[in-house]
């Protein structure tokens, strides 16, 4: 009960009696008792909910009311953040955004802003999504906002238009479009680079399989669309290149690739694929064909060339050792029948000239055979097996020592090489007899073999001490006929270098050399260890 009890007073003013009022005031205390109740309710509420919620005075934006999560999302205590306004916790560039969302909620109505930024106590910024309605506090007029971090979702979608983004860069950089065409409803969905393959409006596209199958030349339509069919009912993934024919008559090629999903109880459900403009490619293809066949033309033609010159050389071959060689002999030996006859007086520069003729022909009988061994050289077939050339060297010196006891050869492991032993020891002959040659003036020749390896090749040496020569003529050294030094000083025809850079060409290899005048010199050769890939 409220009981109100005032004193009755007489005329003097004395108290002659007690006037009460008594209240029930029962329903008020219990409308009290629930109110406490609700207010205890909604505090808890408030405090408990993960979104922020602020309250803010709707005439000059003053915060009043804040709960702990959005004391946390903005680093401020309660204390600090009920003591500023709206516009101290945005950055100041998007003001002009939040004084319009402020004012639609001053004029009563339920706003809801989206990917708000809002600026924390130590200066960075995250992003809200913000739903405010009209709120009364302490008969203010208030607008209420309850905050909703959503960074890491604007982060995961900015992430995702990025990786999009980048989809749809790769795919124009490759010229690769994908498509799913959804079985139930025949819906065709295609990539924006699969438009720009088919040159199409998506606008215009009726996005069917029937407005694809429009899309292919006429005289592969029926193949593209056969095979799609097969491999739906026969569950296969497959690729097929076709053509695509535009209305001003261009013509691209696409790749296609397609496979398809089923449902459990095997009903196809939809197809999946890409669409690659390979345009450029199959024109390169079809160029390359042209070439290899234009250059397979040109190959027999010099083939049949080269045979024909080959048979030519055996001509001539035959030719020089068998014409040449006759009158040279009849030559050489009347010569030396009027040097031997006693009936024929020859006087003495008569003798010196048929001296001069007997010497002539048998150097034009060496060169004879020097250019029939370098004929044989070119057209010898090659026996190709490993070849051990430190035997090799080891044979060939063992040929020559007997006629140079004085000579001191070192020959070190030279390893293996591919090649054909015959030709191969005739190289290593002409390099040795060359050094022991051009050595033996010295009172002591000197000769070394040697040889550096590599994974796939062998390179020899042959280092002697003799004459040597100047560098600036090495590029002569392996031409035919050419020489360093006259027949007075060393005899020879210069083919043999020749021939060795021949063998040696023909072996995949090459031969080179290094000297100085009176310091020797060192001829190398290199030499495939293995078979040539083809």
């Amino acid at each position: 009960m409220h009981v109100v009890k005032t004193p009755v007073r007489d005329d003097r003013g004395e108290i002659v009696g007690i006037c009460g009022i008594y209240s029930d005031v029962t329903e008020q205390r219990q409308m009290e008792a629930r109110l406490q109740e609700s207010e205890a309710g909604l505090r808890a509420i408030f405090g408990s909910v993960h979104e922020g919620i602020l309250a803010a005075d709707a005439a000059n934006g003053r915060l009043l009311l804040s709960n702990p999560a959005i004391c946390s999302m903005l680093g401020y205590s309660e204390a600090e953040l009920l003591g500023l306004s709206e516009r101290d916790i945005h950055p100041s560039h998007e003001l002009p955004r939040m004084e319009a969302f402020f004012c639609n909620m001053a004029q009563g109505n339920y706003a809801l802003a989206q990917d708000v930024p809002m600026l924390r106590k130590d200066g960075s910024i995250f992003y809200v999504d913000i739903n405010s309605t009209p709120f009364t506090h302490d008969g203010k007029a208030c607008h209420l906002g309850v905050f909703r971090d959503v960074t890491e979702i604007r982060r995961a979608r900015e992430a995702l238009a990025a990786s999009e983004a980048r989809l749809k860069e790769a795919q124009r950089l490759a010229q690769l479009g994908n498509w799913e065409l959804d079985l139930t409803d025949n819906r065709l969905h295609w990539s924006d680079e699969i438009y720009r393959i088919f040159e199409i409006d998506p606008d215009r596209f009726g996005e069917s399989y029937e407005a694809f199958l429009a899309a292919i030349h006429p005289d592969d339509r029926e193949r593209v669309n056969a095979v799609y069919r097969d491999s739906v009912e026969r569950r296969y993934a497959y690729s097929i290149v076709h053509r695509l024919l535009f209305a001003d008559g261009r013509i691209k090629h696409v790749r296609e690739h397609c496979e398809t999903e089923y449902a459990a109880d095997g009903t196809p459900l939809r197809s999946l694929g890409t669409v690659q403009d390979v345009t450029e490619q199959v024109l390169a293809e079809a160029e390359i064909r042209a070439l290899n066949e234009t250059l397979e033309r040109r190959v027999a033609e010099r083939t049949e060339e080269l045979a024909r010159t080959n048979r030519e050389l055996e001509s001539f071959s035959y030719s020089v050792s068998h014409d040449l060689r006759a009158p040279l002999r009849a030559i050489n030996g009347f010569s030396r029948i009027l040097q031997d006859s006693e009936e024929f007086a020859v006087s003495g520069d008569s003798r010196d000239l048929l001296e001069r003729i007997v010497r002539n022909t048998n150097r034009m009988g060496e060169l004879i055979d020097d250019i029939l061994e370098y004929s044989r050289a070119s057209q010898t077939a090659l026996k190709r097996a490993e070849v051990d050339l430190t035997a090799l060297a080891r044979d060939v010196w063992d040929a020559h020592a007997a006629a140079h006891p004085g000579a001191a050869v070192r020959i070190g492991r030279l390893g293996s090489a591919w090649g054909d032993a015959a030709t191969l020891r005739q190289v290593f002959d002409n390099l040795v007899a060359n050094a022991l040659k051009y050595s033996g003036k010295r009172e002591k020749p000197e000769i070394e073999i040697g040889a550096q390896e590599t994974p796939d090749m062998t390179t020899v040496y042959v280092r002697d001490n003799g004459t040597g020569f100047d560098m600036q003529y090495a590029g002569k050294l392996f031409g035919m006929f050419q020489r360093m030094h006259t027949d007075k000083d060393f005899h020879g025809t210069g083919v043999g270098l020749a021939i060795c850079k021949r063998i040696l060409e023909r072996h995949g290899g090459r031969i080179w050399a290094e000297a100085a005048p009176n310091a020797g010199a060192t001829f190398w050769f290199s030499l495939p260890k293995k078979p040539a890939q083809t």
